[in-house]
């Protein structure tokens, strides 16, 4: 009987997380596509048969993610602190955090995606850095897509 009990209190405990593994996969992989989008567009800043204005404008676009990055990490570090809480039973207030951190994440993500937008008009004259501009704003997108998907939980 103790037993069945403490299978039923596990499978509630595993239920009860505010996120699931999917999601903590997906927030996952937002690293992943912050590396390969700064990777890509550093590597692009570095040629040495860049136009002035391409790079001018791709500097930009990497000085708006580097800043993203840095506005994000204290976010990133709340949004995933449910993994590293194993003992921690209040679901609300977790569920709180999470949710604070994901809605402040979102402001500043929206507030960047409107900058790189406009950054990609500025540089529309020049095909590669516009189409960086663009890259950028697309991983902006992608991020606010998987935090909006955690929404609905908290």
């Amino acid at each position: 009987m103790a037993c069945l009990f403490s299978l039923a209190v596990l499978q509630h405990a595993a239920h009860a997380r505010v996120l699931t593994e999917a999601d903590l996969e997906r927030i996952s992989s937002i690293k992943q596509l912050s590396t390969d989008v700064m990777t890509d567009i550093t590597m692009i800043s570095r040629r040495p048969d860049l136009s002035q204005t391409d790079g001018e404008c791709i500097r930009s676009t990497l000085r708006s993610l580097t800043q993203i990055a840095g506005e994000l990490q204290s976010y990133e570090y709340l949004i995933t602190i449910e993994s590293q809480l194993k003992d921690f039973d209040d679901d609300n207030s977790l569920r709180g955090v999470v949710r604070f951190a994901v809605d402040n994440a979102l402001k500043i993500l929206e507030t960047e995606r409107r900058r790189l937008a406009d950054l990609s008009d500025q540089c529309a004259r020049s095909p590669l850095s516009a189409d960086k501009a663009r890259q950028a704003k697309q991983f902006i997108e992608s991020t606010q897509a998987i935090l909006r998907s955690l929404q609905p939980r908290l």
